[in-house]
């Protein structure tokens, strides 16, 4: 079996995919924050991120960049039903931030769903809960993705 290289033209379903099963490292980013990608597929996705301290504000709540940059992730991944999609960047990305994540929360979970496209922008739902509290954010993500060359 082939093992595919991150630098391999790739579709991003096929990325995501490999990605997922171990056969990829996930982007630098990601496992900086230690975000998991908990599965993909036509059109939404599902990623979790097991918080800890490095994710917190001084007043013990979740940063709210981090919970942006987790939606932004679950956001992209779900433009992944477009044929042929290479590459996907946010071009807005607009949180509700509904409730605080207190440390006690350990574990965020955001799924994300295509809504539409049009052309090649993409607008995305995400939404952002913990076992604790419920709903804890709510985004809409515009998208622009590209085709390989």
């Amino acid at each position: 079996m082939t093992t595919p290289a991150a630098t391999d033209e790739l579709v991003l379903q096929d990325t995501l995919r490999a990605i997922r099963d171990g056969l990829i490292p996930p982007p630098p980013s990601a496992s900086l924050l230690g975000l998991e990608m908990v599965d993909v597929g036509d059109g939404w996705s599902h990623f979790a991120l097991d918080l800890r301290k490095g994710h917190l504000n001084v007043d013990g709540t979740v940063n709210g960049g981090i919970l942006a940059a987790v939606v932004d992730y679950a956001a992209c991944s779900a433009v992944n039903i477009v044929p042929l999609v290479a590459v996907v960047n946010t071009v807005d990305l607009h949180v509700s931030y509904l409730k605080k994540v207190a440390m006690s929360a350990t574990r965020l979970e955001a799924k994300g769903e295509l809504v539409r496209i049009a052309g090649t922008t993409a607008f995305v739902r995400v939404n952002v809960v913990t076992e604790n509290d419920g709903d804890v954010a709510i985004a809409q993500v515009t998208c622009r993705f590209r085709r390989p060359a």
